[in-house]
């Protein structure tokens, strides 16, 4: 995994689905749903500030459909 991804928090994250045209659909709890067209994201939001552990954000990154580079390109 990229050394930039390493440090994306939550926060980063959902600034980037939103700039890819996802939208919030609803949350619940700590959860956010992001849509666009077909693909659905959930992203936990426990502390906004934290960053992800690999294994969780390759998992948002299979759901959005995004490969790591796309993702830095987007954080920019």
């Amino acid at each position: 995994m990229h050394s930039k991804l390493h440090s994306i928090t939550a926060r980063k994250l959902e600034k980037a689905l939103l700039k890819d045209g996802f939208f919030v659909a609803h949350q619940r709890g700590s959860h956010k749903m992001f849509v666009k067209n077909n693909c659905v994201v959930i992203l936990p939001m426990h502390d906004p500030s934290d960053s992800f552990r690999r294994k969780t954000l390759k998992n948002i990154l299979d759901q959005a459909s995004w490969t790591e580079e796309y993702l830095i390109d987007l954080i920019k």
